[in-house]
């Protein structure tokens, strides 16, 4: 089991569905020493627990909740997940891509591809890009930043089954975009591409 500081039990399919992504954290989880086997944080950060908290859940069978707060985690100005910068943006991406290759090879994956596919589009699409263009980095950086992006982005929405066909050919239209040098178009229009990609319902 996995332990958490709420009251309930759950199979892990549905913690997943009810967590994913922003609360795959490790820091508030007890593990079973054998459901992580051979099992490692990723070396990124952040998401590097993310990633290693999806692949337990995998593994598990049912996830237990508790009442109590036996952690408190507390953020400084200064730690990583307030500081937009190229090592943080490194690991979003990252991560946001393991976790995509990670559930898509899970067994419950068809029972949450929904969810999934709508919560990885808002973090590509709102986070993600966001802080891409709010990051304090040389123009150099964050185009490298914004070639990642759409490498990792390729990936999650076209290689992988999280799309369907409809939402694909949308994908592939920003990436040829992309490809014929509207990079920074897309960037500053993707409120509206957003919208419009949140408009195709996945079946």
């Amino acid at each position: 089991e996995i332990l958490h500081d709420m009251t309930a039990t759950l199979d892990a399919t549905a913690f997943v569905c009810k967590n994913f992504p922003h609360r795959l954290w490790a820091w508030n989880k007890c593990f079973r020493r054998d459901l992580i086997g051979n099992l490692r944080f990723h070396d990124y950060q952040p998401s590097e627990d993310a990633v290693f908290v999806l692949d337990c859940l995998t593994r598990a069978k049912k996830v237990l909740e508790l009442p109590n707060v036996c952690y408190k985690y507390l953020q400084h100005k200064g730690s990583c997940l307030k500081t937009v910068n190229f090592k943080r943006l490194t690991g979003d991406i990252n991560g946001m891509r393991e976790l995509a290759e990670v559930l898509c090879q899970w067994r419950s994956f068809p029972q949450i591809r929904k969810s999934v596919y709508s919560q990885l589009r808002d973090v590509f699409l709102r986070g993600i890009a966001t802080n891409i263009e709010r990051c304090n980095e040389p123009p150099d950086v964050v185009c490298k930043l914004k070639n990642m992006y759409f490498a990792a982005a390729r990936r999650v929405f076209v290689e992988l089954p999280v799309s369907h066909s409809v939402q694909k050919v949308m994908w592939r239209i920003l990436f040829a975009a992309h490809s014929v040098g509207l990079i920074d178009k897309f960037f500053r229009v993707r409120g509206c591409v957003a919208r419009m990609l949140m408009k195709i319902r996945l079946t």
